[in-house]
């Protein structure tokens, strides 16, 4: 970059040029054309330049223009930007934290959690179908209503494409919603599933069936999960972990006086 601006520049050229061991003094008009040249460069650049010249006039003992090239390097072009206003900053600015919730009556170093918190839980209800809320009962709410709003507008779309997304996801969302059509049909779909554990013969096939149960979003005793090794994060690892049988409580194997239960004991 700099023997392309040396090439370029006659006056920077010149300049250094007059710098011979000899010289007793620099032309004037050459510092001000390159000190020119040195300021409308970006300023990473008007850094090395300067330092450059500052080494050129250091080994000519020229005092006077050492002083010159520290006040150019001191006194750099400013760059111009577009610097929003005020107003316009603490509008673009917004904060994620719900501020307006904050309980300034508790101090933050007595009950941290009561003065964040405080206005929210005092004026926030839980709703009547819920055992708990909190923000991320409420973004789950909202992405299940936007969830059911997308599926059954594909659902209704008369135009979907035979073996497209759309059609796969329509089709499944009907049958679903078709309770008539699922009240005829009972259990009938899933004797093929039923067949395939009725034909256990070895505890040894279990893991296969699993697998396959596991592989169509069946419930399992046991689920395996990838993720990343706990002693070593450059590599992955499987898991296997406890999972659930769909059941209640314990209850539902151990309480005889239950009508509703007595059955599952035998």
């Amino acid at each position: 970059m700099f023997w392309n601006f040396y090439k370029s520049n006659d006056a920077f050229r010149n300049l250094i040029l007059s710098f011979t061991p000899s010289a007793k003094w620099i032309p004037l008009h050459s510092i001000r054309a390159t000190l020119a040249v040195i300021i409308s460069f970006p300023p990473a650049m008007r850094v090395l330049l300067s330092l450059l010249y500052f080494w050129i006039l250091k080994m000519n003992r020229c005092l006077i223009n050492i002083a010159m090239i520290l006040m150019v390097t001191a006194c750099t072009k400013p760059e111009i930007q577009n610097t929003p206003s005020p107003a316009a900053q603490k509008q673009s600015l917004q904060s994620g934290i719900e501020t307006q919730y904050f309980d300034n009556t508790v101090r933050a170093q007595d009950d941290f959690y009561r003065h964040v918190n405080g206005k929210w839980l005092d004026t926030t209800e839980i709703p009547a179908d819920k055992a708990r809320w909190g923000s991320f009962n409420k973004l789950d709410d909202d992405a299940q209503t936007a969830f059911r709003q997308l599926i059954e507008e594909v659902a209704r779309d008369p135009n979907r494409q035979p073996g497209s997304e759309a059609q796969k996801i329509g089709d499944l969302y009907n049958s679903f919603m078709d309770e008539a059509r699922l009240d005829e049909l009972g259990l009938q779909p899933l004797q093929e599933e039923f067949a395939r554990i009725d034909a256990l013969s070895d505890k040894q096939q279990i893991p296969a069936l699993i697998a396959h149960l596991a592989a169509i979003n069946v419930t399992t005793p046991y689920v395996p999960y990838v993720h990343q090794d706990n002693r070593d994060s450059t590599r992955y690892i499987v898991d296997l972990f406890q999972s659930g049988l769909g059941l209640p409580d314990r209850d539902y194997y151990l309480k005889p006086d239950d009508e509703k239960l007595s059955d599952t004991l035998h």
